[in-house]
């Protein structure tokens, strides 16, 4: 990093200092009121994409908004932390200073959101107010009491009662921001250094190596930072043109990017962002949380992992002669293991998500510094933090505009309605209710934006499968899932764009590939239903065992039938039986490993691909005679 050249850098560096030593501070001491904390969270969080925006800008116009927008951020952010108290009293009615700074706070979030991540959320917010103001007007089942304009935007800002102030924005300003922070600081004092040469140390061991690397850096990469298009990005643009120079065909290599960047949502302990909203949304403990996820998370890399390896021994790769820096592994590691043990530590000591992530930023910061070679310097360590708060930032813009709809959606009813008739069109059938939320999940999950989409179909999708019996943190993880793998799911596959570019590939073909990759990752949350110990949950020994076994060799059996490649070359027929063996044990699983037939069926048929596989790779290595 370079220090700033004029006054606006320098502003908005202190600014995000400011931010982040704020948070610092409050996770350890009580410093303001509980609404003046999110006031001036949220407050701070709308300078920052302001200022950041602005100082990238070059048109004058726009410029002159962004100040605008400052100036008022500022305004709105005083108004509230001031009259704290007689807005809390006057509650839903407010006065006509309220109605203008509720009018102009919401807009300021809206157009931070849409600055921030695009026009999807704050598409979703405005829906949400056009429902308030118009939902008695619509038909059944969507009728729903209309407010007056005044009362609207009152409810959703000024009351401090919804909006956004609704639940959601606690979750940025308690769970997640300083994880942002922490994340922000990993990257820039060698953590991502260091994950790139674990991942180069067992693509190594392997034909498939740089294949592998890809898998194993990007999980450890989205881990972290729990945004799969910024993980494709930051990794891709080493893992993918390895990958490619190995022998990997273009598409193939986006494909595995692709694929194993979603999944660093779902990795524990830290999961991106997911996880922490999943506490705020359902009170389960984060460390709860982050153990139900260990199989899930295992399973998805055991099958990205299964593809490039089978795919890199069809292609005859040959072994990768990457060179490993071993004193970079050795100099890095402590950088990301020491904070990673503290997490865990504090976290099973039942210490709060803010307190345990404000120990991780000082580790990381400490670490990086007290380590002999590679120490980063003060600029990195600024530029960490700046980068850190402002996704954090951006985060908080989002939760303040997401709150709209989902402040709309419970206060009107509308989401009990719509889990209503999701139970009906569903006729109470637990499959049918699944897949019509699933469907829905995964759809919205297509534009990229999973934690969002995670909440908005929470709102509905959560009580719908509750009613059906499925408990609480179950339904959370089937939602949580079907909304980030939309991510990789066609015609949209955004994260295929990202990858396809870097790559130089056809991107209908890329999001193919990267589904074959991610396959699994659409099948487990219906597993998590019916087989309750893939989220360490109780269930009988003797299908709790089938029922991973199961798992694991259908994995093999999807992932042999995409790839043609077992232990040998497959023909069309070997393919159609690894496919029908991962179907019959899929199907056994969602038996609730019930049904034993199909696990001795899908069992057998492996057994047997197995035998034939090993006689034709035997077959092919034996020596030809030669006949004098």
């Amino acid at each position: 990093m370079r220090l700033p050249k004029n006054l606006l850098s320098w502003l908005t560096l202190a600014i995000t200092f400011l931010m982040a030593i704020y948070h610092m501070v409050a996770s350890q001491e009580i410093l303001l009121s509980t609404y003046r904390h999110y006031n001036l969270h949220l407050g701070l969080a709308l300078v920052v994409i302001f200022l950041a925006f602005l100082e990238k800008s070059k048109r004058p116009l726009l410029r002159g908004l962004l100040v605008a927008a400052l100036l008022g951020s500022i305004a709105c952010w005083a108004y509230i932390h001031i009259f704290e108290e007689a807005l809390l009293m006057r509650g839903v009615l407010g006065i006509p200073f309220d109605y203008a700074i509720g009018a102009m706070l919401i807009v300021l979030a809206i157009a931070a959101a849409w600055v921030s991540f695009g026009p999807v959320i704050p598409i979703i917010g405005m829906i949400g107010i056009a429902y308030l103001l118009i939902g008695g007007y619509l038909p059944a089942p969507f009728t729903g009491q209309s407010k007056s304009i005044l009362d609207t935007i009152n409810w959703l800002s000024t009351s401090l009662m919804g909006g956004v102030f609704s639940r959601l924005l606690p979750v940025s300003a308690n769970y997640i921001f300083l994880f942002m922070v922490f994340g922000g600081l990993l990257s820039h004092t060698g953590a991502t250094r260091f994950f790139m040469e674990i991942g180069r140390w067992l693509g190594s061991k392997v034909r498939s190596g740089p294949g592998l690397s890809s898998v194993v850096t990007s999980a450890l990469v989205g881990m972290v930072n729990g945004a799969p298009a910024a993980n494709i990005a930051i990794t891709g643009a080493f893992t993918i043109p390895l990958m490619k120079k190995t022998g990997y065909k273009p598409h193939q290599a986006a494909a595995i990017e692709t694929g194993a960047s979603v999944g660093g949502a779902i990795m524990p302990p830290i999961m991106g962002e997911s996880a922490f909203i999943m506490t705020g949304l359902s009170g389960i403990p984060y460390v709860i949380i982050c153990g139900m996820a260990i199989i899930p998370a295992i399973l998805y890399f055991f099958s990205c992992g299964m593809y490039v390896l089978l795919t890199g021994e069809k292609l005859r790769l040959p072994k990768s002669d990457i060179k490993i820096n071993k004193r970079e592994l050795l100099s890095t590691g402590p950088g990301f293991f020491i904070p990673l043990a503290i997490i865990i530590v504090l976290l099973v000591m039942d210490k709060s998500v803010a307190f345990t992530a404000f120990w991780a930023v000082l580790a990381v910061i400490i670490t990086s510094l007290l380590r002999p070679q590679n120490r980063p310097s003060m600029n990195d360590i600024a530029l960490g933090i700046k980068e850190g708060v402002i996704a954090g930032a951006g985060l908080a813009c989002i939760m303040a505009t997401a709150g709209l709809l989902y402040s709309s959606f419970t206060h009107t009813g509308l989401g009990i309605k719509l889990s209503a008739q999701i139970y009906m069109l569903s006729g109470g059938y637990l499959v049918l209710g699944m897949l019509v939320i699933w469907a829905i999940a995964t759809i919205f999950g297509m534009v990229g934006v999973g934690p969002a989409i995670y909440i908005i179909v929470s709102i509905f999708g959560v009580s719908t499968l509750m009613k059906m019996g499925i408990p609480l943190g179950t339904a959370h993880f089937f939602i949580l899932f079907a909304s980030y793998f939309g991510f990789v799911t066609p015609p949209v596959a955004f994260g295929a764009v990202v990858s396809s570019r870097i790559a130089g590939s056809q991107y209908m073909k890329t999001a193919i590939e990267a589904t074959k990759v991610a396959f699994v990752g659409f099948l487990l949350p219906f597993v998590f239903v019916t087989v309750p110990v893939f989220l360490l949950m109780p269930q009988p020994p003797l299908e709790a065992a089938t029922g991973l076994i199961a798992a694991i060799v259908a994995v093999v059996g999807l992932q042999t039938s995409f790839v043609g490649y077992y232990l040998h070359d497959m023909s069309a027929i070997e393919r159609a039986v690894s496919a029908v063996l991962a179907v019959v044990l899929f199907a056994f699983m969602l038996t609730g490993c019930h049904l034993m037939v199909l696990f001795a069926a899908g069992m057998f048929l492996f057994v047997a691909l197995s035998i034939w596989q090993w006689r034709k790779r035997k077959a092919a290595r034996l020596p030809v005679a030669v006949v004098a």
